[in-house]
């Protein structure tokens, strides 16, 4: 033996001196040998990126913040700490293998980004499917009651909350969105109110004072008129009436009834359908020069009657 246990004396000494120890005595973990850097795994070095992708993100950080010498530090302070107090002593990995490239981060924040958006709009198609978000219009009437006062955006406001609260449903406290017409007796009692105008009430006005603009011929229905004409031996007011001119109306307001039809819509939302569809109404009222006079007539009128009635607010 090297010392201190050739003789039995000299065992019993060591032994029963608990605090003596040989200079040249060496433990267990002498003896096991010790790599200079531990080594880092590829999913380790991955999730410190998204870490370091989430920090810069989160706490809106640049990128190149992980090259930096204070955060490096930083880093490099909380790896000793619990390589300090860890159990596998193996070498405290350097903060530099572990820390990614300010290149890489970017691209995780990236990754990152478009997992955040598939989880929410997972979460929104859930939803839509178990909650309707904008309800349908009931069919029936809910209350009537007689108005003596004069039609005024207070006397309206003064009538109408009243009503509610008697449902239960206290304006004050709940949020309630309006809708209705263009009544100006409704757009003033409403000020202050999430007030939403009726699309298609405001299509059908447009279409109506655009009509009422122009001659009555053109606003006839061509051929139910003409079957009636003809069966009562009046042909001679058909004379008057351009076929080409009627189709190329049916053909303007057959946009319009599409629109109306997916506007009114009871089971779908419809409320982002209404800027697209106004965009696209108010480009079919552009004229061309092939169009007939009546034609661009009415379109010009459709159009400025689009631009009063409808009211785009701030939830469309």
């Amino acid at each position: 033996m090297v010392n201190g246990t050739s003789t039995i004396s000299n065992h019993v000494k060591n032994c029963l001196n608990k605090f003596s120890k040989p200079n040249n005595n060496k433990n267990l973990d002498d003896f096991v040998s010790k790599a200079a850097q531990v080594n880092v795994l590829a999913e380790d070095k991955r999730s410190i990126t998204v870490a370091c992708a989430k920090f810069c993100s989160f706490d809106l950080r640049p990128c190149s913040i992980v090259k930096g010498v204070g955060s490096s530090t930083l880093c490099q302070s909380l790896i000793n700490l619990g390589y300090q107090h860890g159990q596998a002593k193996l070498g405290a990995p350097s903060v530099n293998l572990l820390l990614p490239e300010p290149t890489n981060v970017s691209r995780t924040v990236s990754q990152i980004a478009q997992e955040y958006r598939e989880n929410l709009k997972n979460m929104l198609k859930n939803d839509l499917q178990n909650v309707k978000l904008i309800g349908n219009r009931h069919p029936y009437m809910l209350r009537t009651s007689l108005f003596n006062q004069s039609k005024t955006g207070e006397n309206t406001r003064k009538k109408n909350f009243p009503l509610l609260s008697s449902y239960d449903i206290d304006p004050n406290h709940f949020h309630v969105v309006y809708i209705s017409d263009n009544g100006s007796n409704l757009v003033c009692g409403l000020q202050g109110e999430v007030y939403l105008r009726y699309i298609c009430l405001c299509l059908n006005l447009a279409l109506h004072n655009g009509v009422d603009m122009c001659p009555k011929s053109i606003s006839l229905n061509y051929e139910k008129c003409g079957d009636a004409l003809i069966n009562r031996n009046e042909v001679k007011y058909l004379d008057e009436i351009d076929r080409k001119v009627v189709v190329s109306f049916v053909k303007f307001l057959s946009l319009f009834k599409v629109a109306s039809e997916q506007l009114s819509a009871d089971t779908t939302l419809t409320l982002h359908l209404v800027v697209p569809w106004f965009t696209k109404l108010k480009a079919s009222c552009e004229p061309t020069d092939d169009e007939p006079i009546l034609l661009i007539q009415f379109k010009n009128a459709v159009s400025k009657m689009l631009d009063e009635k409808i009211y785009l607010t701030s939830l469309h």
